[in-house]
């Protein structure tokens, strides 16, 4: 514990917080193969997606103090399609399959922490001391060149550190393989 009286805890799995967290998984997901024949030619067609959202916000330092928050999270969605024809000639000593497979996935995550005990001690020591007054509130948190940060459309009183990413995906591929039974043994 961070407060008086101090206490070090033996017992390792404690967790100390003094704001509420917060954890959303939400995920789903569907996959489907209809298959038919024509007249010796078979006709595969496999589907499937996959959908992720993923929020997460919680006192990432395990102090009963405010030092560090975290609030971060990632979508992600996911298609496949493969369309396949398959069949035999020769009698059936040969065997035959041609295709197409297209995979697409998107994704977005951010994470947004904010450090305000970092904001209060620097204000405590530099504040104080060097200019003999506390900082503005929110005074380290300016971006470069003046401008202010928000999060949500909010203004932030506190430093904090901002990662934002965005990934697409796309995968095309044709393929097609033949076998050709020579004798019992010797396969082509």
């Amino acid at each position: 514990q961070a407060s008086a009286p101090f206490v070090v805890d033996p017992d390792s799995l404690d967790y100390f917080t003094d704001t509420p967290m917060k954890r959303e998984i939400e995920q789903y997901g569907f996959s489907a193969t209809l298959t038919h024949d024509f007249d010796g030619i078979t006709a595969k067609l496999s589907l499937a997606h996959q959908d992720t959202d993923y929020v997460d916000f919680n006192d990432s330092d395990g102090l009963d103090i405010t030092a560090l928050l975290a609030d971060g999270g990632q979508t992600n969605r996911q298609n496949t399609v493969e369309l396949n024809l398959s069949g035999d000639y020769a009698n059936d000593s040969g065997t035959w399959i041609l295709g197409g497979f297209y995979f697409q996935e998107d994704g977005t995550s951010f994470l947004w922490a904010e450090l305000p005990a970092l904001q209060t001690t620097l204000e405590a020591l530099f504040g104080l001391a060097a200019i003999g007054m506390p900082l503005t509130s929110g005074s380290l948190a300016a971006a470069p060149f003046g401008q202010a940060q928000l999060k949500d459309g909010q203004f932030s009183a506190a430093p904090f550190v901002n990662f934002r990413g965005e990934q697409d995906s796309s995968s095309y591929a044709v393929f097609g393989q033949t076998t050709y039974d020579a004798t019992d043994r010797l396969h082509l």
